[in-house]
Parts: C-alpha cells; sequence; structure tokens
C-alpha cells in the first residue's frame, strides 16, 4: 500500500475530536454508564452459573469456552424477546 492511501484508509477510520465525548471522570458519571449493562449481566448470570462455569473452565480448559459464549448470547437474546413479550402483552413471561 502507498504512502497517500495509507493516509486515506486513517482519515477514514478515526473520528475526529469534536465528534467524541469525554468519559466520565466522577464516579457518578461512571456509574451511570456502567449502571445499565451491570444490571443486565446480574440477570442473565445466575450464581449457579457463576460456579458451574468456573468448575468447568477449570476441568476442561479453553476448548468449551465456545459453549460458555453461545449460552451467554442465547440467555441475552432469550431475555430480550421475554421483555418484549411482557411489555407487548402485559404478562409475565
Amino acid at each position: 500500500m502507498s504512502e497517500e492511501h495509507r493516509g486515506e484508509a486513517e482519515a477514514g477510520t478515526n473520528p475526529e475530536p469534536a465528534d467524541t465525548r469525554d468519559p466520565p471522570k466522577t464516579i457518578g458519571g461512571i456509574i451511570r454508564h456502567l449502571g445499565p449493562g451491570l444490571i443486565i449481566a446480574g440477570s442473565i448470570v445466575g450464581s449457579g452459573e457463576l460456579i458451574a462455569t468456573t468448575i468447568v473452565g477449570a476441568e476442561a480448559g479453553f476448548w468449551l469456552l465456545w459453549i460458555i459464549i453461545i449460552g451467554c448470547v442465547i440467555k441475552v437474546l432469550t431475555q430480550v424477546e421475554m421483555g418484549r413479550y411482557t411489555i407487548s402483552s402485559g404478562k409475565t413471561s
């Protein structure tokens, strides 16, 4: 790749400094940004799963990591759809 093409590729992927927001500097700002993710993570991963996945990881190593990742993705999709059903129908899932 020539030098002029390299400059074009970098310019297209880097946002301008005016387009980005500064990171939060206060504890409240950090918690405000992390809060929704922590709530979702807490609702998806229970204590039993935390223990089970730790034991599986210790015994099997990294070759079963893909099962945990697929399981987490399926659980997220299930939680989202159950939330949508509850909101749209008014019934608990």
